[in-house]
């Protein structure tokens, strides 16, 4: 045991005095000498003393170099141990603080390595790289900060990426299926590469989504389905394709179903406007533009000269016929009889 001076035994709370082992010192541009710690591990049977080896060096430059050797059970190369016991202290395990006065961008605060072939790094940006086992050095997953954008990537495998920046993009599998969120304004699907992408889903604005890419002076267009029996099925009936409406509560009406094309208008370039086509309302009435109505058992209110309305009602005699009102009045009215 090589020990320094201590505090006498009874001395109440006095600090010891520190140990300072100095290397050797140069001069000029010559480095100081190293600190080194040896010792013997075991080797083959015998009496023969066994030889010293480096377990430890602590150089010149404050660096510390420990291990090396070839070991043949589990020796962990830092093995390092506390007790935490403060409720209101928060720890630090393992600290190290980089003045970073300059460096390149890919330096790094850790590099794990297996063979001399990086297989973990944390950059100094803070991001976490585990690189591409068959470059050594191509990242397959980057999580971090980079260039002022947030991301996860994945190089070599495909366009995996999920980033936050004004040219960034969520994108799965450009190869394959592929799916990308580009300048957040745009949900893209495809069956195939980047060039082949055929479907956009994208905000046209507040509260109204648009199916297809931003409008262009040749829309493409567009279908919307449900899925369907696939061929070679014999007599299979189709799914149903439920399309609901808003619903209301207690004597609030749920909202009506619209849909609207965009007649024609003056010559010009100025896009022309939507109107209802045909709108479904809440008490379960078909209005065509107001050119036609259709309802349940009730009579819809009169309408202008031009319309036609259709319903359902009791006739008196416990049947249903049907009514056809054009325009208003009762020498408009049209009854089929049961």
């Amino acid at each position: 045991t090589f020990g320094v001076q201590s505090v006498v035994a009874g001395t109440s709370n006095t600090a010891g005095a520190n140990w300072t082992l100095a290397g050797s010192q140069g001069t000029g541009t010559g480095a100081g000498g190293s600190i080194i710690f040896q010792t013997a591990p075991a080797g083959s049977t015998g009496t023969a003393q066994n030889a010293l080896s480096t377990a430890l060096t602590i150089n010149e430059q404050g660096s510390l170099v420990a291990g090396g050797r070839t070991v043949t059970t589990s020796q962990p190369i830092l093995d390092l141990s506390q007790t935490w016991n403060a409720g209101a202290v928060t720890f630090t395990g393992l600290k190290m603080n980089v003045t970073n006065t300059a460096s390149a961008a890919a330096s790094k605060l850790l590099d794990l390595q297996v063979g001399g072939t990086s297989k973990f790094n944390v950059l100094k940006s803070g991001a976490i790289v585990i690189p591409d086992d068959n470059s050594g050095y191509t990242p397959v997953i980057s999580m971090g900060t980079t260039g002022g954008s947030t991301f996860i990537k994945n190089y070599n495998g495909g366009d995996l990426e999920f980033g936050v920046s004004s040219t960034g993009y969520l994108s799965i599998d450009s190869a394959g299926p592929y799916v990308a969120l580009l300048n957040s304004a745009y949900l893209v699907f495809s069956t195939g590469v980047h060039s082949s992408k055929d479907l956009f889903l994208a905000r046209k604005a507040a509260a109204s989504l648009r199916m297809g890419a931003a409008d262009a002076a040749a829309p493409v267009a567009q279908t919307l389905g449900v899925q369907s029996v696939v061929a070679g099925t014999t007599d299979t009936a189709g799914a149903n394709w439920t399309l609901a409406g808003s619903q209301g509560t207690g004597t609030g009406a749920g909202g009506s179903i619209i849909f609207q094309t965009a007649p024609a208008g003056s010559t010009g370039s100025a896009q022309n406007a939507l109107a209802a086509v045909l709108t479904l309302d809440s008490t379960k009435q078909a209005d065509f533009a107001g050119h036609m109505q259709m309802t349940e058992m009730t009579a819809p209110a009169a309408g202008a000269a031009n319309t036609v309305r259709l319903y359902a009602e009791d006739n008196g005699s416990g049947k249903t016929r049907l009514m056809a009102i054009f325009g208003s009045g009762a020498a408009q009215q049209v009854a089929i009889e049961p």
